[in-house]
């Protein structure tokens, strides 16, 4: 696994381009991520200390999912743990998959 960061970067301006044509999907967006936030699900990282500057860091690129159809949430969000760099393990591929 290497470091991601110029892919979740990529993904990233792509969804902030969607944004700026939809609005209501950044609103949308914009509080999920804020719930999740209070939850503890995710944490904002501002600046990396020097000892984690020493680790592998990888980094989960994100989207929103949408159904209109939906009477509660119609907005939702995907962590893609299954992104990677050519030739390289993705997040999904490095962890123990579990008893089916």
């Amino acid at each position: 696994m290497s470091d991601n960061y110029s892919l979740a970067k990529q993904r990233f301006q792509n969804l902030w381009r969607r944004f700026g044509h939809d609005s209501e999907l950044y609103q949308q967006y914009h509080k999920i991520i804020l719930n999740y936030t209070k939850q503890g699900i995710i944490e904002v990282k501002t600046e990396a200390t020097d000892n984690e500057l020493k680790r592998l860091v990888y980094y989960v690129p994100h989207q929103a999912v949408r159904k209109e159809g939906r009477l509660t949430s119609k907005t939702r969000i995907i962590f893609d743990a299954g992104s990677h760099q050519n030739n390289e393990l993705s997040l999904n591929d490095c962890l123990w998959p579990g008893i089916n």
